[in-house]
């Protein structure tokens, strides 16, 4: 008798473990095979030129005050879920960051999978102008042009 609880124990057991380590891989997100595809997705170094220069285009429109020129590269999605938000994070906390000021970039970009696992660079910069600040822009390629998709500024 003793022989066969063991034996059934054993095989629950294991099972048990195996389905436990499953959930806990999916709950982790490594089982998440959409995200994971993405990776392979983020731009080569060789393709990272368009993307910075187009980070940069909007830092110098940000710069300019040009709130439109800014608008018009940013992606489509932050519209569909922000409205006009967006024009006004941009015209009264973006701008006004960025007037006066003048932007180093730091050498190298790294990659950025979004929440709907779009892979892009995010490009990392100092503004020095009344204050100096880091702030972090992401740029994706979005129905065949480069986009902005997020700006940030560190804390």
């Amino acid at each position: 008798m003793f022989k066969v609880i063991m034996k059934f124990s054993m095989k629950f057991s294991m099972k048990f473990y195996c389905a436990f380590v499953a959930v806990l891989l999916l709950l982790q997100g490594c089982y998440s095979g959409q995200r994971d595809m993405a990776r392979f997705m983020v731009p080569r170094p060789e393709e990272e030129p368009p993307y910075r220069e187009k980070a940069e285009e909007f830092v110098r429109y940000a710069q300019a005050g040009d709130v439109d020129k800014m608008l018009a590269i940013t992606s489509t999605d932050s519209f569909a879920t922000q409205s006009d938000s967006v024009l006004t994070i941009y015209a009264q906390q973006v701008v006004p960051q960025f007037a006066g000021s003048i932007v180093t970039w730091d050498a190298h970009s790294h990659g950025n999978i979004d929440e709907h696992n779009n892979a892009g660079l995010m490009f990392t910069g100092t503004a020095r102008g009344t204050k100096s600040f880091r702030f972090d822009i992401a740029v994706m390629k979005e129905d065949g042009k480069f986009v902005v998709i997020n700006i940030r500024k560190h804390r």
